[in-house]
């Protein structure tokens, strides 16, 4: 799991790296807001909070997979992108190295 603002730079140039990250849009910031009564709370939602779990345990082994959020979609494909011509670029100075090594 990375938690970060920002998606690190990598340098998996084949993307598949990448294609694996599940990425979750988090619009909500609670800085300066924080529940110091959070965890008492929770603790009276447990049953609750395990019954949605084994819901959604259920749903993941009938998909087999987990799911990209809609609210997502576009920093996965932007990224997916990004690493696409991260790719290209790789391809096109190999060629390169190997052509001009073949001439010399």
């Amino acid at each position: 799991m990375i938690a970060s603002n920002r998606v690190p730079r990598l340098s998996d140039e084949s993307g598949a790296l990448v294609g694996r990250f599940i990425f979750l849009k988090l619009t909500n910031s609670f800085f300066g807001k924080e529940d110091l009564e959070l965890t008492n709370k929770l603790i009276q939602e447990l049953p609750g909070i395990f019954n949605r779990a084994v819901i959604g345990l259920k749903s993941l082994l009938k998909q087999g997979h987990f799911k990209q959020p809609e609210s997502a979609r576009g920093v996965s494909a932007h990224h997916e992108w990004r690493f696409s011509r991260l790719r290209k670029n790789f391809r096109n100075s190999t060629k390169k190295v190997l052509s001009d090594s073949i001439r010399s």
